[in-house]
């Protein structure tokens, strides 16, 4: 890798065929499909087939990285100060600059401004073709692909598009958000109190509410309820067609599309289409033998 590792990201939408590393020493090294440059590296040659990302050059972001997310086709890097910059595909707006133009494919990240999201960025989350930003005060912001409402404005519009993201305002979720994941046509909050709150495409029920409607196409997320997981929260990861939450107990639950066995119950079938996660109960995620007396 070129050194130690302080974060990894992989784009864990369907489809998604690049991951990144964030070494300790600042260092950003990207590799795998670069189609649309999301990659960082002024090209749209794929990377890793032939060499080892201990090889590939470090993305120039043109500052000091903090954090990183990856998307589908594109990726966000947190800088020191608080400024975000995305680059990749940009069909939808998810990289925030106004405009629909890829990034990244002949320019590197340095050459990109800095998003403007309209105040300091405390952590992002890239979606498949959504970006979220979690902002100071327990508020947060999505730009990018709307047609399943996972922006959480209450509406279908794509924003980021044509105007900066800082121009939509911040999501009304129902109360302070902690964390904010951007899943594939979902996205998932972590609000204060250890509730959950989710919004999107719920086709396969990774909402949680055990419905298939999707939420905030014409309100907000605030007027949903929680996800009633059994407990209260503290961190969430929203995927490309389920959730997964885990518990103050040190429990999972898991829920939505299952036709892999992705929740972890040993079955194939939906969770939260027609029942809350609660009642799945945690997810088994290990037995603990204990030897006959």
């Amino acid at each position: 890798m070129g050194g130690p590792v302080k974060a990894v990201t992989v784009g864990a939408m369907q489809y998604a065929t690049h991951a990144c590393a964030l070494l300790e020493d600042g260092a950003l090294k990207c590799w795998g499909n670069n189609r649309y440059g999301q990659l960082g590296l002024g090209h749209t040659h794929h990377l890793g087939k032939a060499e080892v990302p201990a090889n590939i050059n470090p993305v120039n972001v043109g500052a000091d990285v903090l954090d990183i997310s990856a998307g589908k086709f594109h990726t966000c890097a947190l800088l020191e100060g608080g400024q975000l910059k995305c680059w990749g595909r940009n069909q939808a707006g998810q990289l925030g600059q106004g405009h629909t133009d890829n990034l990244g494919d002949n320019e590197h990240p340095a050459d990109i401004k800095p998003i403007d999201v309209g105040d300091e960025v405390l952590a992002v989350s890239a979606g498949r073709s959504h970006t979220c930003a979690l902002l100071p005060e327990g508020r947060a912001r999505c730009w990018g692909w709307n047609e399943h409402g996972q922006l959480g404005y209450g509406h279908t519009d794509t924003i980021g598009n044509d105007e900066p993201p800082a121009t939509a305002g911040d999501i009304d979720a129902g109360g302070t958000i902690m964390q904010i994941d951007a899943g594939g046509l979902h996205t998932c909050a972590l609000l204060e109190g250890g509730r959950v709150r989710c919004w999107g495409d719920n086709r396969f029920g990774q909402l949680g509410y055990g419905h298939r409607r999707s939420v905030g196409t014409e309100a907000p997320p605030s007027w949903a309820t929680d996800v009633y997981l059994g407990g209260k929260a503290v961190a969430i990861e929203a995927s490309n067609y389920h959730t997964c939450a885990l518990l103050e107990d040190d429990t999972m639950r898991c829920w939505g599309f299952n036709d892999f066995g992705q929740l972890g119950y040993g079955h194939t079938d939906l969770i939260g289409d027609d029942e809350a996660p609660a009642i799945a109960g945690p997810v088994p995620a290990y037995t603990l033998d204990t030897p006959d007396e």
